[in-house]
């Protein structure tokens, strides 16, 4: 059964507090300063090396071909609270396409420390030479790969001295929701991670939702769904499709849906519409062997593929127009609603 979420409202006044030490900007330099001064009595912190699986999709991951995948090194930036005495949990943050943002990613995983969990930023994109991406399709990274970088972070995590492996989360933004909302599914776990690995709790915040598993699987996790009202990028009917099969499929979900909230609903930018395109009309299904289905032809095939062959696959369900911008509202609150749900479901 779908939860809606009331947020608690003594973490409005502790997030007010926290949001007036935010960091701001863009600039990746800023990341030496936090590095600066981390206080980690025991593990590293600040900017860490690890391996993933490369150029894999997420058909790949279902149908078990990524164990035979070569591997590539990425970077990720780690964040620890101070005055560590025992293990702590942590979130793994993934960013969208635009990639890394002080106002955003920097800015939660602040407010995690804060309130004693580590945070994890994997730069899935930056890592690999790319900059300035403004959507996925332009990037060649495929949702499997964000998916497969999580993972990845998890299992660093997981060997972190001063991280409990059994309370380790993710959180997702909009293309970077896919691999907090795919990871819950057994079918990508299985392949993906140890037997007794897996993500704790998960939060989708303006998730896409261009995939959704025919059959979903999904482990025992709670999982929060934070999505804007007007969003037409992932639009909330769709990703409340998505958050409603998981539910029937014996998930723990809770939605919250932020009213005249628009597509990116925590960004610096003003609304705008836009004339370009925009696949958020589109999803495809997600069969057990990994592969994608064409809606209009029934002809199956793999995720690597959807913007393939002048995007034969999506285009007919594509769009020419995107509306995205700030909701000072919504902006605020679902870092709040965020924090909520990780101290309930990791205990920190």
């Amino acid at each position: 059964m779908i939860k809606k979420m009331i947020s608690a409202a003594f973490l409005l006044a502790v997030l007010s507090m926290m949001i007036g030490c935010q960091t701001t900007g863009t600039s990746t330099s800023k990341i030496d300063a936090v590095k600066a001064t981390q206080k980690s009595p025991v593990g590293p912190a600040g900017k860490l090396n690890f391996d993933v699986a490369k150029d894999i999709d997420l058909t790949d991951i279902i149908n078990g071909s990524v164990s035979s995948a070569e591997k590539e090194t990425i970077y990720g930036y780690l964040t620890l609270p101070d005055n560590i005495e025992s293990k702590i949990p942590a979130v793994v943050i993934m960013h969208a396409s635009g990639g890394v943002f002080g106002w955003r990613e920097k800015s939660m995983a602040k407010i995690f420390n804060n309130n004693g969990i580590a945070a994890f930023i994997p730069y899935s994109f930056m890592a690999r030479g790319l900059h300035k991406t403004k959507s996925t399709q332009e990037t060649g990274t495929s949702f499997g790969m964000r998916v497969a970088d999580a993972f990845a972070a998890l299992e660093l995590l997981s060997n972190h001295p001063n991280i409990d492996k059994n309370r380790i989360g993710v959180m997702g933004y909009s293309s970077g929701g896919f691999a907090s909302l795919l990871s819950i599914d057994k079918k990508v776990c299985d392949n993906l991670a140890d037997k007794d690995m897996k993500f704790a709790s998960h939060v989708n915040v303006f998730a896409a939702s261009i995939l959704a598993f025919k059959e979903p699987q999904p482990t025992s996790a709670p999982m929060l769904f934070l999505m804007g009202e007007k969003d037409n990028t992932c639009p909330k009917d769709k990703v409340l499709g998505i958050a409603m099969a998981i539910s029937n499929a014996g998930g723990d979900v809770t939605t919250k849906i932020y009213p005249n909230a628009h597509h990116v609903f925590d960004s610096n930018s003003s609304i705008k519409s836009l004339k370009k395109d925009n696949d958020g009309g589109c999803q495809f299904q997600v069969l057990n062997n990994g592969n994608l289905v064409d809606s209009a032809t029934g002809e199956q095939f793999p995720e690597r593929e959807i913007y393939a062959n002048n995007k034969a696959h999506i285009k007919p369900c594509m769009t020419n127009s995107v509306t995205f911008g700030r909701n000072s509202f919504a902006a605020k609150q679902y870092k709040i609603d965020a924090l909520e749900f990780f101290m309930n479901t990791l205990n920190p």
